[in-house]
């Protein structure tokens, strides 16, 4: 019963061949692409198979049925190979005029590239081919690219011209000061910018040194002839900040250090007052007079560089928290 039905569908082929003359019978052979999962590819062969039907140019076999005949007349690798002389025997089996082949190829993680062609199954050689390169998710690819792909493989002339136009959005950005580094999607670059982008929705950041960084989402809807312009005004940093904390850090710490020698010159003075009291006591030795004068000598010394370490310390001191009052006053203007 399976041959009868078979049968019939070729003669439908035929019929349309030579009398229809406006529609093309043709069978699409599963694409091929070694960065994409089969059932990725699976997906896009389907949708190659709708759009080539809604060009109204062609009759497209369905791949459940092409299956089926396939393994009935025993071939094995039910329309998968992609060679030239595979992809003819696959058609004459399925008794087409011509059939659909070709790849999807992605390099890096946004940029995809479909190559078509169609095979004219009686002669072999490719009559039509679609070439069309894709920038954006793996959804876009498979609601735009193949329906313009399609488009080229029917031969509408106005659908060629639109392969060769750039299928991104223009993107200018400008920022007031310019110079500013910024980062969107996989571009990035000084503003002011000018690029190229898929629709979608993307993270736009933009640095500059002595201004706050700007960070937000835009989403980019359609391409259209018109750029697709963002202007933005940057925000200076409050000055004066970082000069109020590490003046603020200065003072203070000076300001430790300072009470730290002056109870240092207190201790080598009361320590040298006590050591001149001992060496003047009669009841010491000459040998202990002579160590008591030594240590005298040396707490002294002490005493007195703890006491330049101490002025030096109250004047770092009154000189950071003298400029963490003026840039406090100040330093909030813009």
């Amino acid at each position: 019963m399976r041959s009868y039905v078979h049968i019939l569908l070729c003669c439908f082929f035929v019929w349309e061949i030579g009398f229809g003359n406006t529609i093309t019978p043709v069978a699409v052979n599963e694409l091929t692409g070694t960065e994409l999962t089969s059932g990725e590819l699976t997906t896009l062969s389907n949708r190659l198979r709708s759009e080539l039907i809604k060009t109204g140019q062609f009759k497209v076999m369905e791949r459940a049925e092409m299956n089926a005949i396939l393994a009935e007349q025993g071939f094995q690798q039910s329309g998968a190979c992609d060679e030239a002389s595979c992809v003819v025997e696959v058609g004459r089996l399925l008794g087409v005029q011509k059939i659909a082949a070709g790849s999807v190829g992605r390099i890096g993680t946004d940029f995809y590239t479909i190559s078509l062609r169609l095979i004219d199954v009686s002669t072999g050689e490719i009559s039509k081919s679609a070439d069309y390169d894709f920038t954006g998710e793996l959804s876009g690819l498979l609601t735009t690219g193949l329906e313009k792909a399609a488009l080229i493989l029917a031969g509408i002339p106005s659908i060629e011209k639109q392969a060769i136009v750039q299928q991104n959005q223009v993107l200018t950005i400008t920022s007031n000061p310019d110079s500013a580094r910024i980062t969107i999607g996989s571009l990035s670059g000084i503003t002011p910018f000018t690029g190229t982008i898929a629709p979608g929705t993307y993270r736009l950041s933009i640095n500059r040194k002595g201004f706050s960084e700007l960070n937000q989402a835009i989403t980019v809807s359609q391409v259209s002839e018109e750029p697709f312009s963002l202007q933005y005004s940057l925000t200076p940093k409050r000055k004066g900040y970082r000069t109020r904390v590490i003046t603020l850090i200065t003072g203070t710490g000076a300001m430790l250090g300072g009470l730290i020698f002056n109870s240092l010159v207190r201790d080598h003075n009361k320590n040298a007052a006590d050591l001149q009291g001992k060496a003047a006591s009669e009841f010491e030795t000459s040998a202990n007079a002579q160590k008591i004068k030594q240590d005298y000598s040396y707490a002294v010394q002490k005493g007195s560089d703890a006491k330049e370490y101490r002025t030096i310390s109250y004047a770092i001191a009154a000189t950071s928290f003298s400029l963490w009052g003026v840039t406090f006053a100040f330093g909030g203007k813009k």
